[in-house]
């Protein structure tokens, strides 16, 4: 057993998935690890108890085939950019160049391209 000390822990125990008809939480995730940890004194800052996937969306009509998959990429992260040039990005790296001058034109936003 390791002790460390911070300001704030967070305790990523699986949220209470009982709550929805389909979940991809197990079963025993019923929040009883963030009950115990409060117990012996530790203070809830914005707990979170229930977590739901895409994947746990029911179908809603003839156009969905399946459950719902998306990929993160599309929740936020396909809007990330690199410089389409070797030299750009070097002169990124350097400092002479600042990403937020790289003209519109010389980014490839390659999760939207691929």
């Amino acid at each position: 057993i390791e002790r460390h000390s911070a300001h704030a822990v967070v305790i990523a125990s699986g949220g209470y998935g009982n709550v929805f008809y389909l979940s991809t939480n197990a079963m025993g995730s019923n929040a009883t690890a963030a009950w115990k940890v409060h117990k012996k004194g530790a203070f809830f800052a914005n707990p979170c108890f229930t977590q739901i996937h895409p994947t746990c969306i029911p179908v809603s009509g003839e156009h969905q085939s399946k459950l719902t998959l998306m990929s993160e990429s599309l929740r936020n992260d396909g809007r990330i950019w690199v410089p389409k040039k070797l030299e750009d990005a070097k002169a990124i790296r350097e400092g002479r160049l600042k990403p937020t001058e790289l003209a519109e034109e010389d980014r490839d936003y390659y999760l939207e391209r691929r």
